[in-house]
């Protein structure tokens, strides 16, 4: 359904892979700015979070790996990777 969105190309992006490769590389990679890692691997859970705080990463863990589960469509999930920015335009008198 993105394709049919108004949400500009490269704004959102899913990629899948297997965790031993994927953990590592995006938790330290610095163009990445959050990390949602649902599963209970605690070795995972402990590079994710060691590797984010090299760059103030976002990180979230959930358990839940249901994702067809109605009640993981609830926006308010994503809810600490929002950002709203007020931008201020002082004009002089």
């Amino acid at each position: 359904m993105l394709h049919f969105s108004d949400v500009p190309g490269g704004v959102i992006n899913i990629l899948t892979g297997k965790e031993n490769e994927l953990a590592e590389h995006f938790s330290s990679h610095m163009d990445v700015n959050a990390v949602y890692y649902s599963n209970k691997n605690e070795l995972f859970q402990k590079i994710i979070q060691e590797n984010a705080s090299l760059n103030v990463k976002r990180v979230k863990f959930s358990d839940n790996k249901n994702w067809i589960d109605e009640s993981r469509e609830n926006p308010y999930i994503i809810l600490e990777f929002q950002e709203i920015k007020t931008t201020w335009h002082p004009i002089g008198l």
